[in-house]
């Protein structure tokens, strides 16, 4: 098998990592892979938020005031987990990455087909981190685009969020298992 091929069966998300902080060229690897995704039209419409340090704290703060405004019964003792919770996504490693969609001014671009480009970014980034020994997470949701939390993150226009990606250093390890590729596959030749 290709050195590629092993990457992406090797990959997982991972949780559980710890302090430790990849280093800079690690990270600066996994976002000009990000930049190498393929796109119509050459629109490259994305853009990358590197949060790390005290950055985590004042965008944790801000995620936390928008989960109190969206979660149900934010004063209860449940309200109060969940909301901390989120807030706490922002410490889920020592870097979080965020994947911003920029909407193209391009004619010619077809923001699907934009936002399936923003997408392989992020796929070309997390095979990047694991040949660079590293850990990732894929998460997204409506929260991220919520004005408030747009603010703090300095989102302009129409830009949106559409992925964070916690990076770091975890002891976990985890098997892969996947249905089988003929199982959800077709072919026609007629």
């Amino acid at each position: 098998m290709s050195e590629v091929f092993n990457t992406i069966k090797n990959r997982r998300t991972v949780g559980g990592m710890n302090d430790q902080v990849p280093p800079k060229e690690s990270i600066d690897r996994m976002l000009e892979a990000g930049t190498w995704a393929p796109n119509h039209h050459l629109t490259e419409p994305w853009k990358f938020i590197v949060v790390t340090g005290e950055a985590r704290d004042r965008l944790s703060k801000a995620l936390k005031k928008v989960a109190y405004g969206r979660v149900r019964e934010p004063d209860s003792e449940s309200g109060k987990k969940k909301i901390e919770k989120i807030g706490n996504r922002l410490f889920l490693s020592p870097v979080i990455i965020f994947i911003v969609y920029v909407p193209s001014d391009n004619p010619k671009a077809d923001p699907l087909e934009d936002r399936a480009a923003v997408a392989i970014t992020g796929q070309n980034m997390m095979l990047v981190a694991e040949e660079e020994g590293l850990n990732t997470q894929w998460l997204s949701g409506p929260i991220y685009n919520v004005d408030l939390f747009r603010d703090a993150l300095g989102l302009v226009g129409d830009e949106e969020v559409y992925g964070l990606m916690p990076v770091g250093y975890s002891a976990i390890k985890k098997e892969g298992k996947r249905t089988s590729f003929e199982e959800k596959t077709v072919y026609l030749n007629k």
